[in-house]
């Protein structure tokens, strides 16, 4: 009767131990994945570095965690089959608490920084953007008209960062402007763009488009009723989305020219 009870005690503590070497492994891919999707762009060392670096220190932590469970397990599962008496394990207690305790302050950590990292308000307050009154038939009494400005991270490499978003029930623009004072790193952003749209068959903006519009480089694509444009002026990168038809072709160049 002992002897089951013995036993039991160490199958339950191999469900344990087996179940956090599981949960642990998990949590460290659903993380990795997690970085790979919310960190994948050029500036994310100038603008999201300290988030970044809690993502992987949190991911291989897990890892080396699913590695300790793992010995626990198998020095368990051993002592089991030898028929040796399992005593009570303070490293497995004190390695579950460690697990416990670093996961939940990772996940408090980034929820404050998520909560700290974009600065929304809403109302415009900025000169450089494209207004949705202009470029399409949008009433400045349309009461389902809304507007927010997001104000993401900045840098000394990257002064400048915000987007602009104006919407109805129809219609929608948003602007979103980067300055990037480091020539190589906006040219790196800029083809990073992109390779991101290669997909959506992208045109380059001819010649007398950029002088039109008063732009050093830029590209575009569309599809169904939304048009994407990506242009560079100066060190500045700007990304302009519109949703809604038609567009009003003579105010959108204007637009464009006055950013």
């Amino acid at each position: 009767m002992i002897k089951n009870k013995v036993l039991a005690k160490g199958i339950i503590k191999c469900i344990v131990l087996l179940v956090f070497a599981a949960g642990s492994l998990l949590l460290s891919l659903w993380i990795g994945d997690s970085m790979a999707i919310l960190f994948n762009s050029v500036l994310d060392k100038y603008l999201n570095y300290t988030e970044s670096m809690m993502y992987l220190w949190a991911s291989a932590l897990d890892r080396i965690f699913f590695l300790i469970f793992l010995i626990l397990l198998i020095i368990s599962v051993v002592k089991i089959i030898k028929h040796k008496r399992l005593k009570k394990s303070a490293a497995q207690i004190v390695f579950i608490s460690l697990f416990a305790v670093i996961n939940i302050a990772f996940l408090i950590a980034v929820m404050s920084f998520q909560a700290s990292d974009i600065k929304t308000v809403d109302s415009i307050s900025v000169k450089s953007y494209v207004d949705i009154h202009r470029v399409f038939d949008v009433s400045y009494d349309d009461e389902s008209y809304r507007e927010q400005t997001n104000y993401g991270n900045i840098c000394s490499e990257i002064p400048v960062n915000y987007e602009i978003q104006q919407a109805t029930d129809e219609y929608s623009v948003f602007t979103s402007c980067i300055r990037i004072t480091d020539n190589s790193l906006l040219s790196e952003y800029y083809e990073e763009l992109k390779e991101r749209g290669k997909d959506c068959k992208v045109k380059d903006l001819t010649a007398p488009q950029l002088k039109d519009i008063s732009a050093d480089t830029g590209y575009y694509w569309s599809y169904n009723n939304t048009l994407n444009i990506v242009i560079v002026k100066k060190d500045v990168i700007y990304k302009i989305y519109l949703l809604g038809e038609p567009v009003n072709k003579d105010m959108m160049v204007e637009e464009l020219n006055e950013l």
